[in-house]
């Protein structure tokens, strides 16, 4: 069994450091971030899975039912910290150090697919806002709701879904996709003080509306303020891109995508429009849009972070340098190679608007592959400081990180702090996660070699 070494280290006076412990640990993943000091470490092929608590400096490696195919995590009544949730084709089981126990048997579709190794899926979600898990598993024709109770046991309740089916024929067979994904939004967007159910794919948003005893049977489409998907008489498509309240007002919010339909190279120069449609009462949309700053195939926008703290979100648009050097880079460099993203910060205005301009703009280096999951971002947000403003944090070298502090003027501090630190390779392998709950965000780097071996440290604010 490899074995990993798990050690604090200390950055100046304001940093504290832990003695050194051997734990073993066996992953070829990145580790699963909960929200919490508890992270999961899994290893596809060997259908293995771990839990490191990085509070308590305390690693478990967890005892898994038989044909295992995928797991989850949540909280169960009673617990204290979060657990990890396994499926196989009996049901679904917690599972701890100490063995699994089947919580609930279910003969939903996902336990009758055949999976090629183990896998992160999600199937777990507080769907009613209680602070306890709750389970969610899709269908051909129906999807399940499966409300954990104090007691730790499960209320059901059925509705009748439509999933998105696609295919193709090859040498005589039919290929058929179908989308399963299940995990809702939990909003109230009839604003009568239940959370209901929001589901979107990237043409129709369907919601499932919450009851004084549960939920509705079926689901029901809202009305969007735009036409959405192949559009009639031009050679274009608009999608949904977002479903946000990008404004902090308590109603959802609309982000579309309109993109030329172009082929071949010519998508990474395509000029795509972006826009919001700002949410209204019981679900209606504006029907006048705000357009979002240019943008082009490579172009992607964030809401996620308030980094001025004003309490509305900035916008975040990611540029990538994408082009035929970089394709012939990758094909030279074994599938993958370096890239420039520009990352611009705009902050919002007080109508919801967004400079035409960007207030702060940063750039960083990643590793792009050829598959959609080899890519690795060097940029990440948290609280650093405590101050309560979401902060920027870069890979800048293979040994320092590059903190800008979040300011309420210019988004982003225009000076930058350094921490100086031998990194891991892969940018997915550096975490920021607030070990001890003092409201500041702490560092964890993963490091791993070609063996499994794993090598994790934490760096304490």
């Amino acid at each position: 069994m490899k074995h990993t070494l798990l050690f604090m280290v200390a950055l100046g006076a304001s940093y504290s450091a832990m003695a050194a412990k051997d734990i073993p640990i066996k992953t070829n993943r990145t580790l699963i971030e909960t929200k919490s000091p508890i992270m999961f470490a899994y290893h596809d092929e060997d259908a293995s899975l771990a839990e490191l608590d990085l509070e308590t400096m305390e690693f478990n490696q967890l005892e898994l039912p038989k044909n295992a195919f995928g797991f989850d995590y949540g909280k169960l009544a009673g617990a204290d910290k979060i657990s990890a949730f396994v499926m196989n084709k009996e049901g679904i089981f917690s599972v701890d150090k100490n063995g699994a126990k089947r919580i609930l048997a279910t003969n939903a579709l996902l336990s009758k697919l055949e999976f090629e190794e183990f896998e992160k899926i999600n199937f777990i979600s507080d769907i009613n806002n209680d602070g306890l898990s709750d389970i969610i598993l899709p269908d051909l024709t129906h999807s399940e709701i499966y409300l954990q109770n104090s007691d730790k046991t499960f209320t059901k309740h059925s509705f009748n879904t439509q999933p998105k089916y696609s295919g193709n024929f090859s040498s005589g067979k039919l290929r058929l996709d179908i989308d399963l994904t299940m995990v809702p939004k939990v909003f109230d967007i009839n604003q009568d003080g239940l959370n209901d159910l929001v589901f979107h794919d990237k043409e129709k948003i369907d919601v499932l509306y919450a009851t004084s005893s549960g939920y509705q049977n079926s689901l029901q489409t809202l009305k969007l303020p735009v036409e959405t998907g192949k559009l009639d008489g031009v050679e274009a498509n608009r999608r949904i891109s977002k479903l946000l309240d990008i404004n902090n007002d308590g109603k959802l919010d609309l982000v579309t995508r309109y993109a030329p339909i172009v082929e071949g190279m010519d998508s990474l120069d395509v000029e795509l429009t972006f826009q919001i449609f700002y949410g209204k009462d019981n679900g209606i949309f504006a029907t006048t849009p705000l357009t979002l700053p240019k943008a082009s195939g490579t172009s992607r926008f964030e809401f996620e972070n308030d980094f001025n703290g004003d309490g509305k979100n900035e916008l975040q648009k990611f540029h990538v340098d994408f082009g035929l050097g970089t394709i012939a880079s990758m094909a030279l460099g074994g599938g993958s190679t370096d890239v420039d993203v520009e990352i611009s910060f705009y902050a919002q205005k007080t109508d919801g608007s967004f400079s035409d301009e960007p207030d702060s703009e940063k750039e960083v280096e990643m590793e792009i592959g050829m598959g959609s999951g080899d890519m690795a971002l060097t940029y990440y947000t948290g609280d650093i400081n405590g101050d309560g403003k979401q902060d920027a944090v870069f890979k800048t070298g293979s040994k320092t990180l590059s903190v800008y502090y979040g300011h309420a003027e210019t988004v982003l501090n225009k000076r930058r702090s350094k921490i100086k630190q031998k990194l891991p390779e892969d940018g997915n392998d550096i975490k920021l996660v607030d070990i001890n709950n003092d409201g500041k965000h702490d560092f964890v780097l993963h490091f791993k070699d070609d063996d499994g071996k794993s090598t994790i440290k934490t760096i304490l604010n």
